[in-house]
């Protein structure tokens, strides 16, 4: 088991991927891992989303990646993705305040190595977007 942690806030601005410094896990070639992301963030203001998603070792068998991206303190949008770089949900609304997203998958690596990270976007380009510090992650091997 390998476990990570954001030892600063990270922002992103832009609605280009990008990894949450801190979040990143060197996987084997023809390995199964589950994962799991813990993400406190909030957004500058409530007209800006945020977009999680993540990347890893090109070609994998395959990958399911879901979770959870609150819009608010009270509400909460829920997705599924089966490719890299692609939104678990692509919100189009946020929260000033601190809420927390989980994001968990499965990736059944094939014969390269390589690092699978934790990605962030801004729904709104110069619209700030941040990843609180001591958001974390967990990746096992299965």
């Amino acid at each position: 088991m390998a476990t990570a942690r954001v030892t600063g806030n990270v922002t992103s601005n832009v609605t280009t991927w990008a990894d949450v410094t801190g979040l990143s896990f060197a996987l084997d070639a023809n390995t199964n891992y589950y994962f799991r992301f813990v993400l406190h963030h909030s957004s500058a203001a409530t007209t800006t989303g945020i977009r999680f998603g993540v990347s890893g070792p090109a070609s994998p068998t395959a990958l399911r990646v879901g979770g959870m991206v609150p819009i608010s303190t009270v509400a909460a949008n829920f997705g599924s993705q089966t490719a890299y770089d692609t939104a678990i949900f692509a919100s189009t609304t946020g929260t000033t305040v601190a809420v927390m997203t989980i994001i968990e998958g499965l990736i059944r690596n094939a014969g390269n190595t390589g690092n699978l990270a934790c990605r962030v976007a801004s729904e709104v380009g110069a619209a700030t977007v941040t990843v609180l510090a001591n958001s974390h992650g967990v990746v096992l091997p299965m």
